[in-house]
């Protein structure tokens, strides 16, 4: 540090002094009485006991910006040397895949707020309609399957599959029409032919069901069938119970959670200012892949200006108070010295090169236009 330049030319001074004074023939004893036979007593010299340490320019309020998430930059609003507003934009990802998942986050959201409505407001006439006639058909299915079938009933599955052959029969004619000529393409009239021995096949399948006798079997699964109807109708006109309706709000409180999480990612796709200041350096174009974290723009208030240390040691930070009066001095401008006064003291030193050193924050007294960020400087702290 340049403190220790000025002990060691003290120092030369000093030796220097002495030699001169036993050449003379006297013995020089620091700052005790004069000694007889000298020509004069030559007084003692007093060294500079400031703090001296070098230091940087910089904002009173700065900060490096970064997206919290990775992406590709679509927009940069802004240039260098650009004034900003608090709030600002200063740049966006882009967020196609972003804003499609919080569409999908907000359909997730209504249909569970619709669920959970659903079961508090109870079933709908519409709703209990349904499931009564559902009941009833189990219920006939039941009373046929015990009792057999009617020879009404036979009648009408038979003439369901007299109906199906004949246009198994109709079907089978075009196709071999198409085929024999090729007046037209065959591909739809085989189709046709495959769908009306599919219709056959059902029709023939219910005829032997309405014709078959009724075994235990079949009477336990109509049974059964008539069963899960009429819990359905009964858990209709009952209503939700307690356990439903919490696991419905459960399912709303997670699809909010889920949306604001995701409308929270589509929002660090958007760089703003944090602070009203001036855009200093912008490491980013159009286009390019922004990592998380890394900054890509630098911001400062450049209306007010503070001096940090970087290389005040443990052996001097000890001799240094908050509000002890500074002389700041500055590489760039030999003309300017500033007064100042140390405003803070950081507790917490860093490791530099084998040093232990701590940061002294300096504010001076006045502001100077020619200051820029990162000057290099000199502080002198008054100890």
């Amino acid at each position: 540090m340049k403190k220790w330049i000025v002990i060691g030319i003290v120092a030369i001074v000093v030796l220097v002094a002495g030699a001169a004074v036993v050449a003379l023939g006297g013995t020089w004893i620091g700052n005790t009485a004069e000694t007889p036979g000298a020509a004069a007593t030559l007084p003692a010299v007093q060294s500079n006991s400031d703090v001296v340490a070098e230091a940087r320019v910089v904002p009173v309020r700065w900060a490096a910006l970064a997206f919290p998430t990775g992406g590709r930059v679509a927009t940069v609003t802004v240039q260098e040397g650009d004034t900003v507003t608090a709030g600002q934009e200063l740049a966006r990802l882009d967020d196609a895949v972003l804003r499609y998942a919080v569409e999908r986050a907000r359909a997730s959201l209504a249909s569970a707020e619709a669920h959970l409505t659903q079961l508090k407001d109870g079933a709908q006439p519409a709703d209990i309609a349904a499931a009564q006639a559902n009941l009833d058909a189990a219920k006939a299915e039941l009373a046929r399957v015990r009792r057999g079938a009617t020879p009404e009933e036979v009648a009408v599955a038979e003439a369901r599959v007299q109906q199906a052959q004949v246009g198994v029969n109709r079907a089978q004619s075009e196709y071999d029409q198409v085929k024999v000529w090729g007046e037209k393409p065959a591909a739809p009239a085989f189709h046709a032919l495959n769908a009306a021995y599919a219709s056959l096949a059902v029709a023939k399948a219910e005829l032997a069901r309405v014709k078959a006798p009724a075994t235990s079997e079949t009477i336990a699964a109509a049974q059964a069938r008539v069963g899960a109807a009429q819990a359905t109708v009964d858990k209709i006109q009952a209503g939700a119970t307690a356990a439903e309706i919490a696991a419905a709000q459960a399912q709303v409180a997670e699809a909010k959670a889920a949306l604001g999480q995701v409308e929270a990612t589509l929002g660090d796709a958007i760089l703003k200012a944090p602070f009203a200041g001036t855009i200093t350096s912008i490491q980013m174009r159009a286009g390019e892949m922004a990592s998380p974290g890394m900054p890509v723009v630098w911001l400062g208030d450049l209306s007010a200006w503070q001096i940090e240390t970087t290389d005040l040691t443990e052996l001097d930070v000890a001799r240094v108070r908050e509000g002890a009066p500074v002389t700041i001095s500055f590489d760039a401008l030999p003309d300017l010295k500033l007064p100042g006064k140390v405003t803070r003291v950081e507790a917490l030193g860093t490791n530099k090169q084998g040093d232990i050193v701590y940061t002294v924050v300096v504010t001076p007294d006045q502001h100077d236009e020619r200051l820029r960020w990162n000057m290099t400087a000199v502080v002198a702290i008054e100890p």
